[in-house]
């Protein structure tokens, strides 16, 4: 059992605000309890180590000039916590009852989770109802929702270090700009998109992979009627219409279930949501996921079995920013570790070794294979 364990100097508590006031002389240790019945104002840079809970019946309010460092952290208050300053958590938020609201905005969040910081107990009454941030992060599953639904966002990136910023939306509810992500807007593959709820999304760099989740008490009945052809669509910020991004390890019935996207490049996308577009079994895999171009004859170049059976191909290779680093129409085996696009770091060079990602696209039906391989420098370069 954790200890009360709570050193305060330079703390006050302003009775007629009913707010507790942190100048710098509250600290919670790495055993301590701190347990916080009011509203909350911090001045404070210093990261507390133990849990601070926020508990009540009456609505709660974090504010102060200096953003709220905690461990752990605990949420039971019916009547919900909301931030006027920012939040980091540094370990976990356990959501019990009641939600998180916030002042923040997509491009900055005031709830953030940091590094390998989780969240347990998230519920349809209890959960995150504002825009939420990942720092440095590499998998996170995003604790959304509305004031009645939960709705969450698993968004996993290639490789650490990332941040990415969510909120999701509810047509009925709080549906915002409904133009600029009209559902009829969408490439030719995509029958129907889910026009009732998306997941917004901001990225500053980044390939990222996210799982999405279909319910019956918010996905439209043409979604949920045909499970085995849903997929991840995005909202393209340039072309300005949903693009398919892959549906992959689907799971569960019609009344709940999830799916995959792709690895995709985030900062070229403003939300996903859920559609349906038939999708092929047909599968493309490189002969080798080890790339060696170094003249010996074995795996110098990307090759696939299958790719004559797609002759009107495009074939794109990003790296594991998210960066296209090559493309070539009717590919055949020409990638041999050699950047091609105009702007690409080290074009006309070898490339930096390391995992990178592909797109095969089928012009004739516009079906997408997408996987990875490994990289080794280029022999002599």
């Amino acid at each position: 059992m954790k200890q009360l364990i709570i050193i305060i100097l330079g703390c006050s508590f302003l009775h007629a605000q009913e707010t507790l006031r942190n100048d710098g002389g509250l600290k919670v240790f790495e055993t301590g309890t701190l347990g916080v019945f009011h509203h909350m104002e911090n001045h404070s840079d210093s990261k507390n180590q133990g849990l601070v809970g926020f508990y009540g019946s009456k609505a709660q309010e974090i504010s102060g000039s200096l953003p709220l460092h905690v461990f752990d952290v605990e949420l039971m208050n019916s009547r919900g916590l909301f931030l006027a300053n920012a939040m980091h958590i540094e370990n976990n938020l356990n959501f019990v009852d009641g939600n998180v609201d916030s002042d923040g905005t997509l491009e900055s969040p005031l709830l953030w989770f940091k590094n390998d910081a989780f969240h347990t107990g998230a519920s349809a009454k209890s959960k995150s109802i504002t825009y939420t941030g990942g720092l440095n992060i590499s998998n996170l599953e995003m604790p959304l929702g509305t004031t009645e639904f939960y709705r969450p966002i698993q968004v996993s990136f290639s490789e650490s270090g990332f941040t990415l910023q969510c909120k999701y939306f509810y047509k009925n509810e709080n549906w915002p700009n409904t133009d600029n992500y009209n559902s009829v807007s969408k490439e030719i593959t995509i029958n129907q998109v889910d026009n009732t709820e998306y997941w917004e999304l901001h990225n500053a760099m980044g390939a990222v992979q996210v799982q999405l989740f279909w319910d019956a008490v918010t996905t439209p009945n043409y979604i949920l009627d045909n499970t085995n052809d849903i997929v991840v669509v995005g909202w393209h910020k340039t072309e300005q219409e949903w693009h398919h991004l892959g549906g992959l390890e689907h799971q569960g019935n019609s009344t709940k279930g999830s799916l995959k996207s792709y690895i995709f490049n985030a900062p070229d996308y403003a939300a996903v949501t859920l559609a349906i577009a038939p999708t092929s079994k047909n599968t493309l895999t490189p002969n080798s996921q080890f790339i060696s171009p170094n003249g010996d004859g074995i795996n110098d170049y990307l090759t696939f079995e299958e790719i004559e059976n797609i002759p009107e191909n495009i074939l794109e290779v990003y790296n594991r920013y998210g960066i296209l680093v090559y493309t070539l129409n009717n590919y055949s085996a020409e990638f041999y570790g050699v950047a091609n696009v105009k702007g690409a770091i080290a074009r006309g060079k070898g490339l930096a070794s390391g995992i990178y990602y592909y797109v095969v696209t089928d012009q004739s039906n516009g079906e997408k294979y997408q996987g990875f391989f490994y990289l080794s420098p280029l022999e002599n370069q």
